[in-house]
């Protein structure tokens, strides 16, 4: 692994834990959606503003992202 997919990896240690979701954002992000019924989130993060009534598929390019807590979604 080279050092930027080192520091990339590093984000994901306390990512959980630092980032709360602010609602302003959710709200930013999901009223575009409008009536989608399946979502795919490239770079999804913790998911703190992934709407919770779609079918989400969450693409990650860090392996320590990819074990947080993604609500059971389908993480890649």
């Amino acid at each position: 692994m080279n050092t930027r997919d080192q520091v990339y990896e590093s984000i994901g240690v306390c990512y959980a834990a630092a980032r709360r979701p602010d609602p302003r954002i959710h709200q930013v992000i999901v009223d575009p959606l409008g009536g989608a019924r399946t979502v795919i989130n490239v770079g999804a993060g913790g998911g703190n503003y992934e709407p919770t009534d779609r079918i989400l598929t969450a693409v990650k390019p860090s392996r320590k992202m990819i074990t947080q807590d993604h609500r059971g979604w389908h993480c890649y």
